[in-house]
């Protein structure tokens, strides 16, 4: 799905799709995370190069199988604390290109084993 100008994915929309394991919505118009919750067996989400601006508290809440996440290129200045806290297998987390101004106090689970940042 990537480089469709995708602008708006309801909250929701993926209900039902379960087994989706690989999602790439690279080089949309994308502005927010919270329609890729609850995605239970998501191991690689690519969102690069859209317009997110935040990461906030249980953006993944149910996307606990997440190992890569790329939100390379976007507008993000703000990583809440609480935001990668369900996120106990990733491994890969690329956040290159953003405009980063806050992310003290960012909570890891202890259980996390990152393996690139």
């Amino acid at each position: 799905m990537n480089s469709n100008s995708i602008s708006n994915i309801s909250v929701g929309a993926f209900q039902g799709l379960a087994s989706v394991t690989y999602m790439d919505f690279s080089d949309n118009l994308i502005p927010e995370l919270f329609p890729f919750r609850n995605i239970s067996l998501l191991s690689t989400l690519i969102l690069d190069e859209n317009i997110v601006t935040s990461i906030e508290n249980n953006a993944f809440e149910g996307t606990n199988q997440l190992q890569k996440l790329s939100i390379n290129t976007n507008k993000i200045s703000v990583i809440d604390s609480f935001a990668l806290k369900d996120l106990t297998k990733l491994r890969e987390l690329k956040l290159s290109g953003n405009p980063l101004r806050n992310f003290s106090g960012l909570f890891l689970p202890d259980s996390i084993n990152m393996t690139s940042l």
